[in-house]
């Protein structure tokens, strides 16, 4: 092997083993496709799936937004094969609480939803204009603005 391919082939492996987890920032989303391009300085990526909490038969949906800060792994440096695994918060998004207690998921229109497990205390809010409906089979009650409506078969008041 001449000093020229060694040289080539250690350049290709020194880029390929920086590549193998980046951090960098969603650039797009493609929500139909569950797919993110990610800009981690001068590079682009290609359209990227994105880790979930669940993706089998229970599944759940959050996906990653434009500005998000993100963790790239890529196995074997291949920008082709990575895979978002999760968000890294910063200043312009800070964690929603600084309490091992709380779990909170606060969204971008004010709402939110906190569980206290030292108090057990359990909070749901929703913006002003917003509803909040809980079914039960033919069974509902729904809370918004103009009040409280409860649907069902029978009411029993203990």
């Amino acid at each position: 092997m001449s000093e020229r391919h060694l040289h080539h082939d250690l350049t290709e492996d020194e880029r390929r083993l920086s590549n193998v987890v980046l951090i960098g920032q969603v650039a797009e989303l493609d929500a139909k496709k569950a797919r993110v391009r990610v800009r981690a300085g001068p590079i682009l990526t290609g359209w990227l799936p994105f880790a979930t909490v669940r993706a089998g038969p229970d599944r759940t949906w959050h996906a990653p937004e434009p500005g998000e800060q993100v963790v790239l792994v890529a196995p074997g440096g291949d920008l082709n094969q990575a895979v978002v695994v999760g968000s890294i918060y910063r200043d312009a998004y800070p964690p929603p609480a600084d309490d091992p207690d709380i779990s909170c998921t606060v969204w971008n229109d004010g709402a939110f939803v906190r569980y206290d497990r030292r108090q057990h205390h359990w909070h749901l809010s929703v913006p002003s204009g917003g509803r909040i409906v809980i079914e039960v089979g033919p069974s509902k009650i729904e809370m918004d603005d103009a009040g409280i409506r409860i649907t069902a078969s029978r009411i029993d008041l203990n």
